[in-house]
C-alpha cells in the first residue's frame, strides 16, 4: 500500500497506527548514522522515507538513485529495507533470526511495532548498511 505524501512530516502523518514506531526508528537511524542523506523518496508504487542514496541499476538497465535504507508504512505494518549485502547475502536476511519477531525477506524487514524488535542487532544492521553503501557508487 503507497502511502502518499510531499514531504516527510505528512508521511509520518499519514503512517497510521504505525507513527510512533517510525518516529522512533527514523530517530534510530539518524543517531546511529547522523551524517546520512535523509529525504522522502516516491517511486511508482511506494514512499518511503529514505537514507543514503546509491546508484541502482534496474532490470532494463536504466540507473537511478536508490535509498540504500528505507521505512515505508504499509496497511498492516511496517516495511525497514535494507539493501546493503555483505558475503552475497542481504543483511538483513543475516540478521533475520536475531531481530525479534518480524518477518524478514531478502533485504525487507517487516514488524507492526519496534518495540517487539532487539534494537542492537537492528543497530549493526544498519550500521552494516552504511558500510556496504560506502562501498557503492553515489548518486548525488
Amino acid at each position: 500500500m503507497n502511502k502518499k505524501a510531499k514531504t516527510i512530516e505528512e508521511l509520518i502523518d499519514n503512517s497510521g497506527d504505525f507513527k510512533d514506531s517510525l518516529i522512533s526508528l527514523d530517530k534510530l537511524i539518524t543517531e546511529v548514522l547522523p551524517e546520512i542523506d535523509r529525504k522522502l523518496f516516491s517511486g511508482t508504487s511506494i514512499t518511503m522515507l529514505g537514507y543514503g542514496f546509491f546508484d541502482y541499476k534496474d532490470y532494463k538497465g536504466v540507473v537511478y538513485p536508490w535509498p540504500a535504507i528505507s521505512i515505508a508504512p504499509q496497511k498492516n505494518y511496517l516495511s525497514l529495507y535494507l539493501m546493503g549485502i555483505k558475503d552475497g547475502k542481504y543483511i538483513s536476511e543475516m540478521h533475520a533470526d536475531k531481530l525479534g519477531r518480524a518477518s524478514v525477506g531478502k533485504s525487507c524487514i517487516r514488524f507492526k511495532n519496534l518495540e517487539n524488535l532487539d534494537l542492537n542487532e537492528l543497530k549493526i544492521a544498519i550500521v552494516e548498511t552504511n558500510e556496504w553503501l560506502m562501498t557503492q557508487t553515489k548518486s548525488n
